[in-house]
């Protein structure tokens, strides 16, 4: 099984959280490491990668969360 990555922040921590309406049309995708939610059917070639951006942000957040390992 491929693991599918965050098309942001290129995290393996995703999962299929719908399916759509219309059996097989789409299904919804989230990244529980940023939060990035997309669509199978979109095109994700502008999505903006700034993986430095993302560690940080990611680490900062869980910090202030009191979530760090």
């Amino acid at each position: 099984m491929n693991t599918l990555l965050c098309p942001r922040c290129d995290s393996p921590k995703t999962e299929k959280v719908s399916d759509s309406p219309v059996k097989g049309k789409f299904e919804v995708f989230k990244c529980n490491n940023c939060n990035f939610v997309w669509r199978s059917t979109e095109d994700l070639t502008g999505i903006a990668k700034n993986l430095e951006y993302w560690k940080k942000t990611v680490n900062m957040s869980m910090i202030s969360h009191g979530k760090t390992e």
